[in-house]
This record gives structure tokens, C-alpha cells and sequence, in this order.
């Protein structure tokens, strides 16, 4: 919830198909913070956000 205010998203945009930057970053952000913080596995955030572990995985690392 923390990151969707800060990047000015909603959860439904987060789960989105969308490619937008904006989304992209935010998706990287929030699975490097949770990653980060073990609350949650890369297949549990990417069932989550509707995204392979593969693609979170990448833009955990790009925007970490």
C-alpha cells in the first residue's frame, strides 16, 4: 500500500497487464521490499501481481 501511494498507482493498476514505466517500477519496487523483508516468495508476488517470477525477478533488481 506504501509503495502504490508513493508511486500514485492502485493495486488493480498493479495487477494489470500494463506495460507503463510507471507500473514497472512499482512492480520492481515492491518485490524487491518484499523480497527484502522475506514477507513474501518471488512465486507468491508473482501470482499476486499476475507476472512471472522471471519478470519480477528482473525488475526487482533494476529498480532495488
Amino acid at each position: 500500500e506504501r509503495i502504490c501511494s508513493e508511486c500514485s498507482v492502485t493495486l488493480p493498476e498493479l495487477r494489470s497487464r500494463s506495460q507503463a514505466r510507471r507500473l514497472t517500477r512499482a512492480r520492481g519496487q515492491v518485490t524487491a521490499r518484499a523480497l527484502a523483508a522475506s514477507a513474501a516468495s518471488l512465486s507468491e508476488i508473482a501470482r499476486l501481481l499476475n507476472r512471472s517470477a522471471s519478470a519480477l525477478a528482473r525488475a526487482a533488481e533494476r529498480y532495488r
